[in-house]
């Protein structure tokens, strides 16, 4: 599992993350979602390496990543908080050349699709904030990277074939 990949854990501002880094190429970070940790990827991860340099992180509170004390208003497990522990890894392994694009995918089995109709669907409502964004629903339940690794990494690298 990973075989290639370097282990490091990285002290941040006020945790320390996780990750796993490996491949040549432009960076790539793989996030995981909940329950998940860095695992998840573990499959797509050596798919992708030929291409990318791969980055696969355990999240603040996940994994082997710290578990920074929280607030009242829970601030430090904030999405905003963990994006910019992502930031923080980027730079300190050496990649500061952020992009954005967006592959949006999600389960055909679930119900993602219908719940956003009225606002265009998933892809209108990820329009707002990102330049580039593809996507849409992918055979499988709400693991599908582990239930489909191989479909979900040639998605992966066909969305990422121009950056």
């Amino acid at each position: 599992m990973f075989a290639g990949f370097r282990a490091t854990s990285l002290q941040l501002d006020d945790t320390t993350i996780f990750a796993r880094v490996g491949g040549t190429g432009p960076p790539l970070l793989l996030l995981h979602g909940f329950p998940e940790t860095h695992l998840m990827w573990r499959d797509i991860a050596a798919a992708l390496a030929p291409r990318f340099t791969v980055v696969v992180a355990d999240l603040r509170g996940y994994g082997q990543s710290g578990c920074p004390v929280s607030s009242a208003e829970h601030s430090p497990y904030a999405k905003r908080a963990m994006a910019g522990d992502m930031v923080q890894v980027m730079q300190q392994l050496g990649f500061g050349r952020i992009k954005c694009p967006l592959l949006a995918l999600w389960s055909s089995q679930g119900g993602l699709e219908t719940w956003y109709a009225e606002e265009g669907g998933p892809l209108a409502i990820w329009r707002k904030w990102a330049d580039r964004v593809e996507g849409g629903p992918v055979p499988g339940g709400h693991f599908f990277p582990e239930e489909h690794p191989h479909r979900t990494a040639a998605a992966l690298s066909r969305f990422f074939e121009d950056e």
